[in-house]
């Protein structure tokens, strides 16, 4: 009798092992499908241009392109996982450049300063704004990204750029870029992954009334994640101005749709929550820069480039979301 009972019981087991296999193949596919779909387009491009896009000069290109976008996808990663995005960014980071050049030409030390502080204190003012007036994140950095837009040519006093000190440009190495990425990598995956700040961020994503039930404060940690986005912008902006020796109104134009671009091509679920990693920054900006390169190369002009990048932004917003939910934990 005992023998009979224990072979549908065994086969039982051996079903639930193999449900469990292949749920958990399925798992890896979902989890790392916007790392797959990188290569593949990695692999796709490289054939169309007969491997010029792995040429030395071209993945210089594609690593330097890439490393503002990855600062700024670090930098909003914690309001991404609120499920906001600040679209002030590109007009925050044009204003705190332009500020920042002008104060360069009295001083390099309070230039630098002026640069980082400008752009942390619209940081502050829209966290207070988004935590306390309860506009949604969306109008709200419309709004901003308008208001400082109108200021940027009063700004610049009527020059088309304002240059900085080459004392100032002399810093710009990739040396400095890798130490800086790195640094920052550490930092982001230190507070996001292994602090109470980067939870909260999560849980408010999941569900923002349960994290207030839950006794999570907020509006504070709302206000937080402004002020290091703000915080990113004046770091982005001070490496623009090294970059590039001057500013302009044009300085950081588009960043803000362009982070928010890597961040989705990356696998950032736009509902924030546990579906925003950490590598998404990393990801996506690689995504989106070899994309443009590749694309570049192939030969295809800049309005089919837009209508690429747009078509896969809006697959990868579904499947992202699609996949997510398909995840077995």
């Amino acid at each position: 009798m005992s023998g009979k009972t224990s072979a549908p019981a065994a086969a039982r087991t051996k079903s639930q092992d193999a449900i469990s296999t292949a749920q958990k193949v399925k798992n890896i596919v979902f989890t790392n499908f916007p790392l797959i779909c990188l290569i593949v387009i990695i692999a796709f491009l490289g054939i169309v241009t007969s491997g010029s896009l792995f040429s030395s000069y071209n993945v210089q290109t594609i690593l330097n392109q890439m490393f503002l976008y990855v600062l700024g996808g670090f930098g909003c990663l914690f309001l991404f996982a609120q499920g906001g995005i600040d679209l002030s960014m590109a007009a925050n980071i044009g204003m705190a450049a332009i500020l920042g050049a002008r104060v360069l030409e009295v001083s390099i030390p309070l230039g630098i300063a002026v640069t980082i502080l400008t752009a942390t204190a619209v940081g502050v003012i829209m966290g207070l704004i988004y935590a306390y007036a309860k506009i949604p994140v969306f109008i709200q950095g419309l709004g901003m990204n308008f208001l400082i837009n109108g200021m940027l040519y009063p700004l610049c006093g009527g020059r088309a750029t304002i240059p900085v000190s080459r004392t100032l440009t002399a810093l710009q190495s990739s040396t400095t870029e890798i130490i800086i990425t790195v640094v920052a990598l550490a930092i982001v995956i230190l507070a996001y992954n292994y602090t109470k700040f980067g939870r909260e961020c999560r849980a408010i994503g999941a569900g923002e009334v349960a994290a207030v039930q839950s006794g999570i404060n907020v509006k504070r940690v709302k206000t937080m994640a402004f002020i290091i986005t703000g915080l990113t912008c004046g770091i982005v902006a001070l490496l623009t101005l090294i970059r590039t020796g001057s500013a302009s109104q044009t300085t950081g134009a588009n960043f803000n749709f362009n982070v928010m671009l890597s961040m989705i091509l990356g696998g950032a679920v736009m509902t924030g929550g546990t579906g925003v990693k950490v590598r998404n920054a990393i990801i996506g900006a690689a995504t989106l820069i070899v994309l443009q390169t590749g694309l570049g190369l192939w030969g295809m002009n800049t309005r089919i480039q837009e209508i690429v990048k747009g078509v896969l932004f809006i697959l990868m917003i579904v499947s992202t979301t699609k996949l997510e939910s398909k995840i077995v934990k």
